[in-house]
């Protein structure tokens, strides 16, 4: 179970959308820069749309490219220069987020689905999972419920492919408080977790 914990955390490191500082880079229109939340050396920007007081805005496709290869494509709305309102961004190796932008960074409803599988359906505040969502792996484990900074943290329910569930309260992306593991066998046990461990009792589902 403390897998799945594992992948949440790590999924965002995937998405420098949320990571990164950022700064304000020239596009390949004259005077219309546009935000990069990532930036790296021998990146350029083009940006399909209209420049309003120097600034990428409305409707428009953004395309980063390093190297002269394309790595990233924003398809969506942008305010003075920032991802802003409903969009797509798509990374060279399949990864993609569809959904709401704010202040260039990933903030309301949306799906970020990984070239890997896996899928986050839900919530998001500041590049983070943030709220009610859920968040599923191609082997079928899957959690449910509340995160905080993407770490599950409140109630939820984590389920594996094996058929084992958890049932309760969640802290720091761990099984704290009150809360139910069923085996896949349909074996139960209630009781109190303390970061992830049982506390009084074991889990012996064989």
């Amino acid at each position: 179970m403390k897998l799945l914990c594992a992948a949440v955390f790590v999924c965002l490191l995937l998405v420098p959308l949320a990571v990164n500082a950022g700064e304000w880079v020239d596009t390949d229109k004259t005077n219309c820069k546009i935000w990069n939340q990532a930036p790296a050396p021998n990146q350029t920007i083009s940006w399909s749309g209209n420049c309003l007081s120097g600034y990428a805005s409305g409707s428009g496709t953004a395309i980063c490219y390093e190297n002269g290869k394309e790595i990233a494509r924003y398809e969506g709305q942008v305010k003075s220069g920032k991802f802003q309102g409903k969009g797509t961004f798509v990374f060279a190796n399949g990864d993609k987020y569809a959904g709401d932008f704010a202040g260039g960074k990933f903030h309301g409803k949306g799906t970020l689905a990984l070239a890997n599988g896996a899928k986050y359906a839900g919530d998001f505040a500041d590049g983070s999972f943030h709220g009610k969502g859920t968040f599923s792996l191609a082997n079928g484990d899957m959690y449910a419920g509340d995160f905080v900074a993407s770490k599950p943290h409140g109630k939820g329910i984590m389920t594996t492919a094996n058929g084992n569930k958890y049932e309760g309260n969640f802290a720091d992306g761990t099984f704290h408080g009150k809360g139910t593991f069923t085996c896949g066998n349909g074996k139960q046990f209630t009781g109190n977790f303390d970061n992830g461990k049982p506390v009084g009792f074991t889990i012996q589902c064989d």
